[in-house]
């Protein structure tokens, strides 16, 4: 009994000093995206966690789990990968902060009964996060430069530069300061 107490205690107590923490100089977001149509269904989840460095830059590190259900061939899809970047901007008046984020991620899709194909990425993303209120912020990024390097189910090897400014590479997190 007391070993659960001591341990509600140690939780109780780190919540309340990460939510009166006055330099909130961490942050914490989720990624969340679901589309369904008559060809495919499409579902992702993404935690992130950040920490500023300085007023002008901060490292984000994160997760990714998605899942892809082709309709008419009921063929499914299920991914996960983990990333992180490095954010360096500038801020324009008190609530908006714009920056580039060069960045790293390792990706692994197996598709239905396939042996998985990997993915490595190395790319530079433009963003902007804009501050709702003291603890509460937006962030929306566009994939601009992305180069990956991919192994496919039967081993063959995929080097790909690509340039993203359409909508696809579109997204947007909520983010908690803390």
């Amino acid at each position: 009994m007391k070993k659960h107490q001591l341990l509600f205690t140690l939780i109780l107590s780190v919540l309340c000093v990460t939510s009166y923490a006055q330099d909130k100089k961490m942050f914490a977001g989720l990624n969340l995206g679901f589309h369904s149509n008559d060809a495919e269904s499409h579902f992702n989840l993404g935690p992130r966690f950040g920490y500023w460095l300085s007023e002008n830059s901060a490292i984000v590190a994160g997760i990714g789990i998605s899942s892809h259900k082709d309709k008419g061939t009921d063929i499914k899809t299920n991914g996960f990968g983990i990333g992180a970047e490095y954010r360096y901007g500038w801020h324009h008046g008190d609530n908006t902060f714009f920056y580039l984020a060069p960045g790293l991620s390792y990706n692994s899709l197996k598709e239905g009964d396939e042996d998985p194909s990997t993915a490595f990425s190395v790319y530079l993303t433009p963003g902007v996060q804009y501050m709702l209120g003291d603890r509460w912020s937006i962030n929306a990024e566009i994939g601009l430069l992305n180069y990956t390097s991919s192994k496919t189910h039967g081993g063959d090897a995929v080097n790909q530069f690509s340039v993203g400014t359409n909508f696809d590479a579109l997204a947007f997190t909520l983010w908690y300061h803390f």
